[in-house]
Order: structure tokens, then sequence, then C-alpha cells
């Protein structure tokens, strides 16, 4: 009979092991958490997607017993997929495996709701013996092997804040100057550096405009950063006044975390923005939008939030470099490495489309009508990927509010 020491250590390893493949609960209003909402009222739920049509198709375990549940919660022109996994199941699984995150050349990991899997991405160069460390890696935690898909994904970049030159600004297009400012156009900080302006907001008692982090002369504390709009002599219209800090609650070895890539400034007077509006550009493209504003008060007019996408729903930006891009979302609630440095943003979003330096910041939207709009969230990155091709990546609303606070957009 085993002693009473042994069986408290049993004990204490099945909790341990309870506790791994327990994932913490998500963010309100998420990808993830509504695939879990789903899965609530679907037993043996494994994921959804959108296709370029509208249609959703939904993953469940066993489509003769639980697909009339499926198609009632969800629509009954809904298609049901035969899926191997619950997405509860694979969510605790990718929780488990962040630690993964901090593996050299390890670039991505995610549930895939178009796939039915968890999918570790890693550079395509990483050679033959790190892949197969990796593997020995993903093998000792217990989750089923045909759970885990490696992907090839190239390098999440964050992109960088392009040099302000005041001959360089085109004065009918976003890198002009708008008064009051929207959100998708330049913004200028240290005196030397651009970005864009993501969305007006109000947080609190400060109206102000929602930026990138990385936009900012220290991440992760709130320093004061000033901000102009258009030219970098063209005068202080804001400064940064919120900032969170970095997390190390479930955070790799070696990595700094955060939800989103966010912080908020506050205008210097309030007529210098207007909430509600972002930058209307005279052309869409999928790699490349144009950067006009014709006429000059052309705009998107924001109504309201949009809930974070799903995999398959398109999302639009305007950004100051590469302006009005569009494309299908691709990854939702994606935990990314930035291949530049040591941070690592939790449930971001993938979208297949086009952006580039100078771009960080841009208010990301949904159609809704006409020059209506929706906020999901601010773009700070890209990618490629080996199907999708050039990615842009952004911070979903749900994350942004979770550490900046409740935003009043329109």
């Amino acid at each position: 009979m085993p002693s009473r020491s042994a069986v408290l250590a049993l004990l204490l390893l099945l909790a341990a092991a309870t506790a791994l493949f327990a994932p913490p609960l998500p963010n309100p209003g998420s990808a993830d958490e509504q695939m879990l909402a789903i899965g609530r009222d679907v037993p043996g739920f494994g994921g959804l997607f959108v296709d370029a049509r509208g249609g959703i198709h939904v993953y469940v375990l066993d489509p003769a017993r639980d697909g009339g549940l499926a198609a009632k919660a969800l629509g009954p022109r809904a298609t049901v997929l035969d899926g191997d996994y619950r997405f509860d199941e694979l969510l605790a699984w990718r929780y488990a495996l962040r630690s993964l995150l901090s593996f050299d050349g390890v670039t991505t990991l995610d549930v895939d709701e178009a796939r039915n899997r968890v999918v570790l991405g890693v550079e395509p160069s990483l050679g033959a013996e790190a892949r197969a460390a990796l593997a020995t890696r993903l093998t000792a935690t217990g989750i089923p092997a045909g759970a885990v898909v490696l992907a090839d994904i190239g390098a999440v970049r964050e992109l960088p804040a392009d040099r302000a030159t005041a001959a360089a600004v085109a004065p009918a297009t976003v890198q002009g100057k708008f008064r009051p400012a929207p959100g998708g156009v330049q913004i200028v900080f240290s005196g030397r550096f651009v970005c864009t302006l993501g969305f007006n907001a109000v947080l609190g008692r400060d109206f102000g405009f929602v930026i990138n982090d990385h936009c900012t002369e220290v991440r992760g504390e709130p320093d004061g950063t000033a901000y102009s709009q258009g030219i970098p002599g063209d005068g202080i219209i804001g400064s940064e006044v919120r900032d969170p800090s970095f997390i190390t609650e479930g955070c790799p070895v070696d990595r700094r975390c955060r939800m989103s890539d966010s912080a908020f400034a506050r205008y210097t007077k309030k007529n210098l923005g207007v909430l509600g509006r972002v930058a209307r550009t005279t052309a869409q493209g999928d790699v490349e939008g144009s950067l006009r504003v014709s006429p000059p008060g052309s705009r998107f007019t924001v109504i309201g939030k949009a809930p974070d996408p799903l995999v398959g729903q398109q999302a639009h930006k305007v950004g100051r470099t590469t302006g009005w891009t569009a494309g299908e979302v691709v990854g939702t609630c994606v935990d990314a490495n930035i291949s530049t440095n040591d941070v690592t943003l939790f449930c971001q979003t993938f979208v297949a489309a086009g952006s580039g330096p100078g771009d960080s910041g841009s208010p990301v939207f949904a159609r809704a009508g006409g020059t209506q709009a929706r906020l999901m969230g601010i773009l700070w990155g890209g990618g490629t990927h080996p199907v999708f091709g050039q990615l842009f990546i952004f911070s979903p609303l749900s994350a942004i509010e979770q550490e900046l606070g409740a935003l009043k957009v329109n």
C-alpha cells in the first residue's frame, strides 16, 4: 500500500496536470470567448470559420449527433464538418504550450478554427535538429500528437516608425495636416518618427487617441511622449497618459508580454480631434491602397465597436504609408513573438493584407454599409504566411480595453 507521502505527491502531480490543461478565462468579447460560448450550447463543438460568401462552417465531434444542435445555434445553412477535438480542449492545450514561445525559432501559437488544430508556427529556416528538439518538448507535454501542427510561418515583425521629413508630406493625403484630426492620419513623435493615429476616444474624463505602445518613447510606462500631426514642426496636439506595464503571468521565460500594443494620448485641446471619424481615402487595395483624401473631408463614420472578428471575415485599415487596405482574417487570438525584440503579444488578429513602416497604429475596422464602420482595433505589425502571403497584424478591441479600460469611440 503506498505511503501517505506518496499519495500526497501523486495528488499534487494530478492537481498540477489539471492546472496545466485548464485555461484561464479569455478576454471578454474575444474570438476565443465567442467560441467557448458556442461550445456551451453545442456538445462536441470544435470551432468555426466563415467562407468568402459569408457561409459558416462548424466542426463537431459527431455530426450525426451534434449537427442538429449546431444548425439550431448557428442557423440551418451552417455547414457541419467532422472534427477531432473540442474547442475547449484545443484552447487548454494552447495555453499549456505557451512556454514553447521561449523556444528559438517559434513565431506563433494559435487554435486554428479552420483546421480544428493547435498550430505552432516556426520560422521556415529552423533546422532539422531544432525541429526535432521542439517535437521532443511537444511529446513530453502529453498533449495528443495529432492535435498540434507545426507550420512554417515567417517571423512576426513590429512595423517600425518611419522617419519624418517635411519634404515627404503630401498635404492632400493621410500624411498631411488635419484639423480636427481623424483616425488613420500621420502622427509624429520624438520630433522625427512617424506612425498612424489609431482612433479618437474618451477614456475616463480624457479625450484623446489610441496609439501603439511601440510608438512611444518608453514602452510599458506613461512617459508623456508628445505628438504632433502632419509635418514634424506642426505643433504638439497631445501627449501620452496611459501605457500599461508588461505582464508576467503566463509569460514565457525571457519574454515580456502584453495583451495589446496600445497606449493612450490626451489631446492638448479638445477641438484638435474628432470622435467617431476615420480618414477615407479614394481607393482600397489588397497590398497597397490610396493615400489621397478627396474631397478633403472624406471620412468613415464610426458607429460603434465590432466584436472581435472570426476567421474568414473581412478587416480594413487606413494607414499613413500604405493607405486603405483590406483582406480576410486568417488568424484570431494568435500568440505572437516579435522577432526583433523580446516582446510577446497574446491573442492578436492576423489579416491577409498589406502594410508598411509608419502604418503602426492604423485603425482597423469592419465596413457597416456605405461610409459607416465599426472599430475592431489597431494595427501594429506584419509578416508573411506560406498560404496567405503578406499579413498585417492588429490588437483587437477586447484586448485594448482590457488593458486601457473602457473606451467611448463614437
